[in-house]
Protein backbone atom coordinates (compact mmCIF):
# COMPACT_ATOMS: atom_id res chain seq x y z
CA UNK A 1 0.00 0.00 0.00
CA UNK A 2 2.88 2.47 0.46
CA UNK A 3 4.61 1.64 -2.53
CA UNK A 4 0.89 2.53 -4.32
CA UNK A 5 0.87 5.55 -2.35
CA UNK A 6 4.49 7.19 -3.40
CA UNK A 7 3.51 5.71 -6.96
CA UNK A 8 0.27 7.71 -6.72
CA UNK A 9 2.35 10.82 -5.68
CA UNK A 10 4.70 10.72 -8.02
CA UNK A 11 1.83 10.41 -10.78
CA UNK A 12 0.46 13.43 -9.81
CA UNK A 13 3.42 15.64 -9.07
CA UNK A 14 4.95 14.82 -12.35
CA UNK A 15 2.02 15.61 -14.53
CA UNK A 16 1.63 18.77 -12.08
CA UNK A 17 5.30 19.67 -12.71
CA UNK A 18 5.08 19.17 -16.72
CA UNK A 19 1.31 21.20 -16.83
CA UNK A 20 2.86 23.87 -14.73
CA UNK A 21 5.85 24.33 -17.17
CA UNK A 22 3.88 23.94 -20.37
CA UNK A 23 1.92 26.74 -19.46
CA UNK A 24 5.17 29.09 -18.29
CA UNK A 25 6.51 28.08 -21.69
CA UNK A 26 3.34 28.90 -23.72
CA UNK A 27 3.11 31.87 -22.28
CA UNK A 28 6.87 32.75 -22.61
CA UNK A 29 6.40 31.70 -26.27
CA UNK A 30 2.96 33.67 -27.44
CA UNK A 31 5.04 37.08 -25.79
CA UNK A 32 7.95 36.65 -27.43
CA UNK A 33 6.28 36.56 -30.51
CA UNK A 34 3.54 39.57 -29.84
CA UNK A 35 0.57 37.79 -29.56
CA UNK A 36 0.10 38.05 -25.71
CA UNK A 37 -2.58 40.45 -24.96
CA UNK A 38 -0.97 43.83 -23.90
CA UNK A 39 -3.17 44.13 -20.86
CA UNK A 40 -1.84 41.50 -19.77
CA UNK A 41 1.78 42.35 -19.94
CA UNK A 42 2.05 45.75 -18.42
CA UNK A 43 0.43 47.14 -15.19
CA UNK A 44 -1.75 50.26 -14.54
CA UNK A 45 0.46 52.10 -12.20
CA UNK A 46 3.16 54.62 -13.54
CA UNK A 47 3.21 52.91 -16.73
CA UNK A 48 5.44 50.65 -15.22
CA UNK A 49 5.28 47.54 -17.89
CA UNK A 50 5.94 43.90 -16.59
CA UNK A 51 4.67 40.35 -17.20
CA UNK A 52 2.36 38.96 -14.79
CA UNK A 53 3.49 35.66 -15.72
CA UNK A 54 7.41 36.89 -14.83
CA UNK A 55 8.18 35.93 -10.85
CA UNK A 56 11.54 37.14 -11.18
CA UNK A 57 12.95 39.45 -14.12
CA UNK A 58 16.53 38.77 -16.09
CA UNK A 59 19.59 39.53 -14.77
CA UNK A 60 20.71 42.93 -13.68
CA UNK A 61 24.38 42.47 -15.62
CA UNK A 62 24.82 43.20 -18.96
CA UNK A 63 25.33 39.72 -20.67
CA UNK A 64 26.28 40.99 -23.88
CA UNK A 65 27.18 38.19 -26.30
CA UNK A 66 30.46 35.79 -25.70
CA UNK A 67 31.74 34.43 -29.24
CA UNK A 68 34.75 32.52 -28.23
CA UNK A 69 37.78 33.18 -31.14
CA UNK A 70 39.37 30.12 -33.10
CA UNK A 71 42.23 29.40 -31.11
CA UNK A 72 39.35 29.22 -27.87
CA UNK A 73 37.40 26.77 -29.78
CA UNK A 74 40.50 24.70 -30.66
CA UNK A 75 41.00 24.17 -26.80
CA UNK A 76 37.98 24.03 -25.73
CA UNK A 77 37.73 20.86 -28.44
CA UNK A 78 40.89 19.37 -27.21
CA UNK A 79 40.18 20.11 -23.31
CA UNK A 80 36.60 17.82 -24.02
CA UNK A 81 37.94 15.24 -25.74
CA UNK A 82 40.48 15.00 -23.17
CA UNK A 83 38.03 15.10 -20.03
CA UNK A 84 36.20 11.88 -21.38
CA UNK A 85 39.60 9.74 -21.37
CA UNK A 86 40.27 11.05 -17.72
CA UNK A 87 37.13 10.15 -16.49
CA UNK A 88 37.59 6.71 -17.97
CA UNK A 89 40.41 6.10 -17.18
CA UNK A 90 39.67 7.36 -13.40
CA UNK A 91 36.19 5.13 -13.59
CA UNK A 92 38.53 2.02 -15.18
CA UNK A 93 41.21 2.45 -12.53
CA UNK A 94 38.31 2.80 -9.57
CA UNK A 95 36.85 -0.30 -10.44
CA UNK A 96 39.82 -2.03 -9.61
CA UNK A 97 41.31 -2.91 -12.91
CA UNK A 98 44.94 -2.99 -13.67
CA UNK A 99 46.59 0.05 -15.89
CA UNK A 100 48.41 -2.47 -18.16
CA UNK A 101 44.49 -3.57 -19.00
CA UNK A 102 43.01 -0.22 -20.01
CA UNK A 103 42.26 -0.25 -23.38
CA UNK A 104 41.40 -3.39 -24.00
CA UNK A 105 38.80 -2.92 -21.13
CA UNK A 106 37.92 0.91 -23.04
CA UNK A 107 37.66 -1.77 -25.98
CA UNK A 108 35.05 -3.93 -24.34
CA UNK A 109 33.12 -1.49 -22.77
CA UNK A 110 32.67 0.95 -25.21
CA UNK A 111 32.43 -1.52 -28.58
CA UNK A 112 30.37 -4.24 -27.28
CA UNK A 113 27.96 -3.13 -24.61
CA UNK A 114 25.04 -1.83 -24.87
CA UNK A 115 23.34 -0.63 -28.56
CA UNK A 116 27.07 -0.38 -30.11
CA UNK A 117 26.86 -3.94 -31.66
CA UNK A 118 23.92 -2.60 -33.46
CA UNK A 119 25.69 0.14 -34.96
CA UNK A 120 28.75 -1.80 -36.15
CA UNK A 121 26.14 -4.21 -37.26
CA UNK A 122 24.28 -1.89 -39.21
CA UNK A 123 27.49 0.17 -40.46
CA UNK A 124 28.73 -3.33 -42.30
CA UNK A 125 25.84 -4.71 -43.28
CA UNK A 126 22.89 -1.85 -43.54
CA UNK A 127 19.10 -2.13 -43.14
CA UNK A 128 18.17 -6.44 -43.25
CA UNK A 129 14.91 -6.94 -44.45
CA UNK A 130 14.01 -10.50 -43.17
CA UNK A 131 15.44 -12.78 -40.12
CA UNK A 132 16.68 -11.49 -36.52
CA UNK A 133 18.66 -8.56 -37.69
CA UNK A 134 15.18 -6.93 -39.07
CA UNK A 135 14.70 -5.36 -35.96
CA UNK A 136 17.51 -3.44 -36.07
CA UNK A 137 15.48 -0.67 -38.09
CA UNK A 138 14.91 0.63 -34.74
CA UNK A 139 18.53 2.18 -34.94
CA UNK A 140 18.54 5.65 -37.20
CA UNK A 141 20.85 5.27 -40.11
CA UNK A 142 22.55 8.22 -39.86
CA UNK A 143 25.40 7.32 -37.28
CA UNK A 144 25.98 3.71 -38.76
CA UNK A 145 26.13 5.50 -42.22
CA UNK A 146 29.05 7.49 -41.07
CA UNK A 147 31.06 4.88 -39.64
CA UNK A 148 30.86 2.90 -42.97
CA UNK A 149 31.70 5.94 -45.14
CA UNK A 150 34.73 6.16 -42.77
CA UNK A 151 35.79 2.74 -42.70
CA UNK A 152 35.49 2.97 -46.43
CA UNK A 153 38.48 5.85 -46.29
CA UNK A 154 41.11 4.40 -44.07
CA UNK A 155 40.29 0.40 -45.65
CA UNK A 156 40.82 -2.83 -44.80
CA UNK A 157 42.06 -2.18 -40.91
CA UNK A 158 41.03 -5.13 -38.22
CA UNK A 159 38.40 -3.34 -36.11
CA UNK A 160 37.61 -0.64 -38.32
CA UNK A 161 34.28 -0.32 -37.81
CA UNK A 162 34.32 -0.08 -33.79
CA UNK A 163 37.50 1.83 -34.55
CA UNK A 164 35.44 4.68 -36.85
CA UNK A 165 32.57 4.22 -34.44
CA UNK A 166 34.82 5.58 -31.99
CA UNK A 167 36.68 8.64 -33.42
CA UNK A 168 33.51 9.37 -35.01
CA UNK A 169 31.55 10.21 -31.17
CA UNK A 170 34.72 11.66 -29.57
CA UNK A 171 35.29 14.39 -32.48
CA UNK A 172 31.38 15.00 -32.18
CA UNK A 173 31.59 15.44 -28.68
CA UNK A 174 34.37 17.71 -28.98
CA UNK A 175 32.80 19.61 -31.71
CA UNK A 176 29.17 19.55 -29.10
CA UNK A 177 31.47 21.25 -26.54
CA UNK A 178 32.05 23.98 -28.34
CA UNK A 179 28.90 24.34 -30.04
CA UNK A 180 27.53 24.59 -26.31
CA UNK A 181 30.21 27.28 -24.94
CA UNK A 182 28.87 29.39 -28.39
CA UNK A 183 25.12 28.99 -27.70
CA UNK A 184 25.50 29.86 -23.98
CA UNK A 185 27.59 32.56 -25.13
CA UNK A 186 24.12 34.09 -26.25
CA UNK A 187 23.06 34.08 -23.19
CA UNK A 188 25.36 34.45 -20.36
CA UNK A 189 28.91 36.29 -19.44
CA UNK A 190 31.73 34.28 -20.20
CA UNK A 191 32.80 33.42 -16.47
CA UNK A 192 29.90 31.98 -16.28
CA UNK A 193 29.77 29.85 -19.68
CA UNK A 194 32.71 28.24 -18.87
CA UNK A 195 30.30 27.27 -15.67
CA UNK A 196 28.01 25.71 -18.33
CA UNK A 197 31.07 24.08 -20.00
CA UNK A 198 32.37 22.30 -16.46
CA UNK A 199 28.39 21.38 -16.14
CA UNK A 200 28.14 19.43 -19.40
CA UNK A 201 31.62 17.92 -19.40
CA UNK A 202 31.11 16.79 -15.70
CA UNK A 203 27.77 15.63 -16.64
CA UNK A 204 27.30 11.74 -14.87
CA UNK A 205 26.26 9.90 -17.75
CA UNK A 206 28.63 12.14 -20.25
CA UNK A 207 30.78 9.27 -20.79
CA UNK A 208 28.38 7.36 -23.52
CA UNK A 209 29.77 9.86 -25.76
CA UNK A 210 33.05 8.17 -25.67
CA UNK A 211 32.02 4.79 -27.75
CA UNK A 212 30.03 3.78 -30.29
CA UNK A 213 26.26 5.62 -29.30
CA UNK A 214 24.95 8.32 -31.48
CA UNK A 215 24.94 10.52 -28.32
CA UNK A 216 28.10 12.84 -29.39
CA UNK A 217 26.69 12.98 -33.10
CA UNK A 218 23.60 14.29 -31.85
CA UNK A 219 24.34 16.36 -29.24
CA UNK A 220 26.54 18.37 -32.11
CA UNK A 221 23.94 18.26 -34.70
CA UNK A 222 21.13 19.53 -32.34
CA UNK A 223 23.40 22.14 -30.80
CA UNK A 224 24.73 23.78 -33.85
CA UNK A 225 20.99 23.94 -35.28
CA UNK A 226 20.09 25.94 -31.80
CA UNK A 227 22.51 28.28 -32.69
CA UNK A 228 22.03 28.65 -36.59
CA UNK A 229 18.54 29.56 -35.43
CA UNK A 230 19.99 31.99 -33.06
CA UNK A 231 22.01 33.62 -35.76
CA UNK A 232 18.89 33.29 -38.45
CA UNK A 233 21.07 31.57 -40.69
CA UNK A 234 17.97 29.61 -41.82
CA UNK A 235 19.54 27.25 -44.51
CA UNK A 236 22.07 25.69 -42.71
CA UNK A 237 20.04 25.41 -39.42
CA UNK A 238 17.24 23.50 -41.12
CA UNK A 239 19.73 21.30 -43.03
CA UNK A 240 21.57 20.70 -39.87
CA UNK A 241 18.37 19.64 -37.78
CA UNK A 242 17.60 17.27 -40.99
CA UNK A 243 20.56 15.15 -39.83
CA UNK A 244 19.76 15.41 -36.21
CA UNK A 245 16.33 13.50 -37.04
CA UNK A 246 18.32 11.38 -39.46
CA UNK A 247 19.96 10.40 -35.69
CA UNK A 248 17.45 10.07 -33.43
CA UNK A 249 13.77 10.28 -32.89
CA UNK A 250 14.43 13.87 -30.63
CA UNK A 251 15.45 15.99 -33.51
CA UNK A 252 12.27 16.39 -34.61
CA UNK A 253 11.65 18.43 -31.66
CA UNK A 254 13.99 21.45 -33.11
CA UNK A 255 10.87 22.12 -35.37
CA UNK A 256 9.65 23.89 -32.19
CA UNK A 257 12.34 26.70 -31.37
CA UNK A 258 12.87 26.56 -35.55
CA UNK A 259 8.96 28.00 -35.62
CA UNK A 260 9.17 30.06 -32.50
CA UNK A 261 12.55 31.81 -33.69
CA UNK A 262 11.08 32.20 -37.09
CA UNK A 263 7.83 34.01 -35.54
CA UNK A 264 9.39 36.09 -33.22
CA UNK A 265 11.25 38.46 -36.68
CA UNK A 266 9.64 41.63 -37.46
CA UNK A 267 6.98 40.50 -39.80
CA UNK A 268 8.79 42.55 -42.52
CA UNK A 269 11.65 40.25 -42.64
CA UNK A 270 9.76 37.13 -42.37
CA UNK A 271 10.97 35.53 -45.58
CA UNK A 272 8.76 32.40 -47.15
CA UNK A 273 12.05 30.08 -48.14
CA UNK A 274 13.62 30.47 -44.91
CA UNK A 275 10.30 28.96 -43.24
CA UNK A 276 10.51 26.13 -45.92
CA UNK A 277 14.33 25.64 -45.42
CA UNK A 278 13.07 24.76 -41.54
CA UNK A 279 10.53 22.37 -42.99
CA UNK A 280 14.36 20.26 -43.85
CA UNK A 281 14.00 19.08 -39.81
CA UNK A 282 10.93 17.16 -40.45
CA UNK A 283 11.72 16.00 -43.42
CA UNK A 284 14.85 13.93 -41.84
CA UNK A 285 12.36 11.63 -39.78
CA UNK A 286 10.18 11.42 -43.34
CA UNK A 287 13.85 10.21 -44.61
CA UNK A 288 13.55 7.31 -42.19
CA UNK A 289 10.09 6.20 -42.45
CA UNK A 290 10.99 6.30 -46.24
CA UNK A 291 14.08 3.59 -44.78
CA UNK A 292 11.14 1.64 -43.15
CA UNK A 293 9.10 1.69 -46.07
CA UNK A 294 11.76 0.55 -48.26
CA UNK A 295 13.53 -2.36 -46.49
CA UNK A 296 10.00 -3.34 -44.33
CA UNK A 297 7.74 -2.23 -46.61
CA UNK A 298 5.90 -0.30 -44.07
CA UNK A 299 6.53 3.29 -43.26
CA UNK A 300 6.07 2.59 -39.77
CA UNK A 301 7.50 -0.73 -39.73
CA UNK A 302 10.09 0.34 -36.67
CA UNK A 303 7.63 0.88 -34.00
CA UNK A 304 6.39 -2.97 -34.27
CA UNK A 305 9.47 -3.57 -33.59
CA UNK A 306 10.29 -1.34 -30.63
CA UNK A 307 7.35 -2.94 -29.27
CA UNK A 308 8.61 -6.13 -28.91
CA UNK A 309 11.72 -8.25 -27.37
CA UNK A 310 13.96 -7.22 -26.68
CA UNK A 311 12.99 -3.51 -26.50
CA UNK A 312 9.42 -3.59 -24.97
CA UNK A 313 8.90 0.15 -25.91
CA UNK A 314 5.51 1.84 -26.26
CA UNK A 315 4.44 5.56 -25.34
CA UNK A 316 2.65 5.80 -22.20
CA UNK A 317 1.73 9.37 -20.49
CA UNK A 318 4.86 10.33 -18.49
CA UNK A 319 3.18 9.92 -14.61
CA UNK A 320 2.63 6.45 -15.32
CA UNK A 321 6.09 5.28 -16.86
CA UNK A 322 7.85 7.44 -13.54
CA UNK A 323 5.56 5.85 -11.45
CA UNK A 324 6.34 2.47 -12.79
CA UNK A 325 10.10 3.14 -12.49
CA UNK A 326 9.53 3.78 -8.95
CA UNK A 327 7.83 0.27 -8.61
CA UNK A 328 10.65 -1.15 -10.35
CA UNK A 329 13.65 0.84 -8.55
CA UNK A 330 11.81 -0.61 -4.98
CA UNK A 331 12.00 -4.49 -6.59
CA UNK A 332 15.51 -3.65 -7.34
CA UNK A 333 17.04 -2.10 -5.83
CA UNK A 334 20.63 -2.55 -7.06
CA UNK A 335 19.86 -1.40 -10.44
CA UNK A 336 18.21 2.15 -8.26
CA UNK A 337 21.00 3.84 -7.78
CA UNK A 338 22.25 3.81 -11.39
CA UNK A 339 19.31 3.71 -13.71
CA UNK A 340 15.83 4.36 -12.12
CA UNK A 341 16.53 7.12 -9.32
CA UNK A 342 18.76 8.77 -11.38
CA UNK A 343 16.08 8.88 -14.37
CA UNK A 344 13.47 9.94 -11.50
CA UNK A 345 15.21 12.80 -10.38
CA UNK A 346 16.56 13.74 -13.79
CA UNK A 347 13.20 14.07 -14.98
CA UNK A 348 12.06 16.99 -12.32
CA UNK A 349 15.35 18.52 -11.92
CA UNK A 350 15.25 19.13 -15.64
CA UNK A 351 11.85 20.91 -15.48
CA UNK A 352 12.98 22.89 -12.36
CA UNK A 353 15.78 24.18 -14.90
CA UNK A 354 13.23 25.35 -18.00
CA UNK A 355 11.13 27.15 -15.07
CA UNK A 356 13.94 29.21 -13.29
CA UNK A 357 15.06 29.68 -16.78
CA UNK A 358 11.67 30.72 -18.48
CA UNK A 359 11.52 33.03 -15.19
CA UNK A 360 14.54 34.40 -15.68
CA UNK A 361 13.17 35.02 -19.44
CA UNK A 362 16.22 33.35 -20.34
CA UNK A 363 17.64 31.10 -23.60
CA UNK A 364 13.64 30.62 -24.04
CA UNK A 365 14.51 28.62 -28.07
CA UNK A 366 16.55 26.24 -25.82
CA UNK A 367 13.93 25.78 -22.89
CA UNK A 368 11.53 25.09 -25.62
CA UNK A 369 13.48 22.24 -27.29
CA UNK A 370 14.79 21.16 -24.06
CA UNK A 371 10.96 20.62 -22.86
CA UNK A 372 10.09 18.74 -26.11
CA UNK A 373 13.17 16.97 -25.59
CA UNK A 374 12.15 15.77 -21.99
CA UNK A 375 8.79 15.24 -23.00
CA UNK A 376 9.69 12.88 -25.44
CA UNK A 377 12.21 10.53 -24.00
CA UNK A 378 10.07 10.42 -20.91
CA UNK A 379 7.17 9.19 -22.68
CA UNK A 380 8.53 5.66 -23.66
CA UNK A 381 6.71 3.06 -21.57
CA UNK A 382 9.98 0.86 -20.57
CA UNK A 383 13.07 3.74 -20.08
CA UNK A 384 16.40 2.77 -18.57
CA UNK A 385 18.67 4.71 -20.57
CA UNK A 386 16.98 8.31 -19.32
CA UNK A 387 20.28 9.18 -17.52
CA UNK A 388 22.16 9.03 -20.94
CA UNK A 389 19.04 10.54 -22.41
CA UNK A 390 19.01 13.42 -20.64
CA UNK A 391 22.08 14.46 -21.45
CA UNK A 392 20.35 16.32 -24.65
CA UNK A 393 18.01 17.96 -22.21
CA UNK A 394 20.33 21.49 -22.19
CA UNK A 395 18.50 23.76 -19.95
CA UNK A 396 20.32 21.64 -17.18
CA UNK A 397 23.68 22.78 -18.01
CA UNK A 398 22.60 26.60 -18.98
CA UNK A 399 20.48 26.86 -15.65
CA UNK A 400 23.45 26.06 -13.54
CA UNK A 401 25.19 28.77 -15.37
CA UNK A 402 22.52 31.14 -14.46
CA UNK A 403 22.84 30.80 -11.16
CA UNK A 404 24.63 34.57 -10.00
CA UNK A 405 26.00 33.17 -6.41
CA UNK A 406 29.67 31.16 -7.29
CA UNK A 407 29.29 30.10 -3.73
CA UNK A 408 26.27 27.86 -4.75
CA UNK A 409 27.41 27.30 -8.21
CA UNK A 410 30.98 25.11 -6.94
CA UNK A 411 28.74 22.95 -4.62
CA UNK A 412 26.43 21.79 -7.80
CA UNK A 413 29.66 21.29 -10.22
CA UNK A 414 31.21 19.44 -7.07
CA UNK A 415 28.23 17.07 -6.67
CA UNK A 416 27.88 16.59 -10.12
CA UNK A 417 31.52 16.10 -10.49
CA UNK A 418 30.99 12.80 -7.41
CA UNK A 419 28.72 11.64 -9.40
CA UNK A 420 30.51 11.25 -12.92
CA UNK A 421 33.18 9.34 -11.48
CA UNK A 422 30.61 7.20 -9.18
CA UNK A 423 28.98 6.31 -12.87
CA UNK A 424 32.20 6.18 -14.65
CA UNK A 425 33.33 3.64 -12.12
CA UNK A 426 29.95 1.27 -12.27
CA UNK A 427 30.40 1.21 -15.86
CA UNK A 428 33.75 0.00 -16.12
CA UNK A 429 32.93 -2.56 -13.16
CA UNK A 430 30.10 -3.75 -16.10
CA UNK A 431 27.40 -2.77 -14.11
CA UNK A 432 24.18 -2.35 -16.13
CA UNK A 433 24.13 1.40 -17.00
CA UNK A 434 22.52 2.03 -20.38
Amino acid sequence: MELETAQSVVYITSTAAIALVLVLLAIACLREVHWWPRRLTQSSRKGWRRPLWALTGPDEEASAPWAPGRAERLWIFFVAVLSQWLIVWTGHLLAGWSQSDFLARVWERFTTAGDAPHYLWLAENGYATSGEEAMYIVFYPLYPALIRALTGLLGGLENAYALCGMVISQVCFGLASVEMVRLAGRYLPRERVLTVLAAWLMYPFVFFCFGVYTEGLFMWLSLLTLRLLEERRWVAAGLAGMLAALCRTQGVALLFPAVLCWLRQPKGTRRQWSALALLCIPLGFGLYLLCNRLVCGDWFAYLAYQSAPPWYNTAHWIGENLATQLGVAVENPWLAGIIYIPQLVLYFVGLLAAAGLLLRRRALPVVLYSVAYLGMSYLHGWMISGGRYMLGCYVLFLSVGAVKRRWVRVPLLAAEFAALVYMATAYMQSQAIM
